[in-house]
């Protein structure tokens, strides 16, 4: 007994100065929300690397599948065989490649595999002039616990005191002691809460972004084949044909992937409208508008509001784009409420010169009338890979328009024999949303 009240006395002499009430909850709320952190993002981590690792697993067959065309048999292509090893020694993964039943090697990496640890694997085969290609890799997929110890500090407490005048300087406060003990417990608690929720929110919108991501690209795969098989078919070859089977299993194992993501996302990526940019072509600036259903939204309603976000909207080049493609110059400024810039940067860069920078851009092109309503937004995040998706959402009266651009504003650039017009050098894709 004389243990525990000796405990309770020590505690309350703790938390009865004001300062060691900001340092108990931080200290408390902080451990909590790093233990309850860990736990309930543990897994939500797990999938998000797996997916990442997946992709980068699919574009490295893919780069291989591409080598190996050039194989024709035994003893060929020494160069080849050594630029494919080349490929896949850069690779993190541990990589197995068979070439038939006579060669086969890999790219050393198979101590990085730890078989205590979760493992993301991926197989691939296909035909070659060598024979049947088989490709494997396997990755350890394991959160780094020194990220998660970091990100649950920073949104702790710390985070949430601002205002050092604020309730624990009134008075009522000051003359109760019973008032100290409670607002530690409260605080804490809200902070703890507050946390949890935070870093809960933003594990699932990161989630549902990379399953986005994923899934866009998958629907222009799918797009992709389907018009190889549609030109194989034109071409003369048979429907009924190996390759022609090849081709629409895969489209198959795309629809299911794609369904997949749409039981996760509640996305129908089959439905969405996907425009593509095809390499090799030049767009005038109206022709892009027009897919994009830009010159729509203008030409049947009075725009009000145009918000765009972009983590590689800062050079010059995509500023002068911006400006061409929405027809800036020829909206009406008086009923134009705001252009709302939004760049989301990482911790440690220069959040005031990058904002400037992308301020003196503008004025170079826009008039005085519209520069008074551009809002720009240069802000800092932990991670990388947030908000990576560039979005465009124009509104006009009671219509919306929002595009989700595969490659924002250096999607297309100037093209070389004709700078009113403009190309890409890949293909590239944007999803349009367009209605009421």
């Amino acid at each position: 007994m004389a243990g525990y009240q000796g405990f309770v006395a020590t505690t309350y002499q703790l938390i009865r100065s004001k300062w060691r009430v900001f340092l108990t909850s931080f200290v408390l709320s902080a451990l909590l929300s790093t233990v309850i952190f860990i736990k309930v993002n543990y897994e939500p981590y797990y999938l998000t690397k797996g997916i990442e690792y997946e992709h980068e697993a699919k574009q490295l067959c893919k780069v291989v599948q591409i080598l190996s065309k050039s194989l024709a048999g035994p003893g060929d292509h020494v160069a080849v065989l050594n630029g494919i090893n080349g490929v896949i020694s850069l690779t993190h993964s541990y990589v197995q490649i068979a070439f038939g039943d006579d060669l086969s090697f890999d790219n050393g990496k198979k101590r990085s595999v730890d078989a205590e640890r979760s493992i993301v694997a991926y197989n691939h085969s296909f035909k070659s002039g060598f024979g049947t290609v088989k490709i494997s890799t396997l990755r350890s997929n394991k959160p780094k616990l020194k990220d998660h110890l970091y990100r649950a500090w920073t949104w702790s407490a710390v985070e949430f005191v601002k205002d050092r005048q604020g309730y624990l300087q009134h008075k009522s406060y000051l003359r109760s002691t019973f008032l100290y003990i409670t607002l530690a417990v409260v605080w804490t608690f809200a902070i703890f809460m507050l946390s949890l929720l935070r870093s809960k929110y933003e594990e699932n919108i990161f989630l549902n972004s990379q399953l986005v991501k994923e899934g866009y690209y998958l629907r222009k795969e799918y797009d992709t084949l389907s018009e190889e098989i549609e030109e194989l078919v034109a071409g003369g070859v048979a429907g009924d044909s190996d390759l022609i089977a090849d081709k629409r299993q895969k489209l198959k194992d795309l629809e299911a992937e794609l369904g997949n993501i749409h039981a996760k996302t509640n996305i129908n990526m089959m439905n969405a409208k996907m425009e593509y940019f095809e390499p090799n072509y030049a767009y005038t600036i109206e022709e892009i508008r027009e897919k994009l259903c830009i010159s729509t939204i203008t030409n049947n309603s009075d725009i009000s509001v145009i918000s765009y976000s972009d983590r590689y909207f800062q050079r010059e080049s995509h500023v002068r784009f911006f400006i061409e493609l929405l027809g800036l110059k020829r909206l009406r400024a008086d009923l134009l409420k705001s252009v709302n810039i939004s760049v989301p940067i990482l911790k440690g860069q220069d959040r005031e010169k990058k904002e400037e920078e992308i301020r003196s851009r503008f004025a170079k092109y826009l008039p005085t009338v519209l520069f008074e309503k551009l809002k720009i937004d240069v802000h800092n995040i932990h991670d990388k890979e947030y908000l990576h998706m560039r979005v465009m959402d124009i509104i006009g009266g009671s219509e919306k328009l929002t595009l989700t651009l595969d490659k924002g504003m250096d999607s297309l650039e100037p093209h070389k024999a004709d700078n009113d017009k403009y190309a890409t050098a890949t293909r590239t894709y944007a999803v349009v949303a367009y209605g009421s």
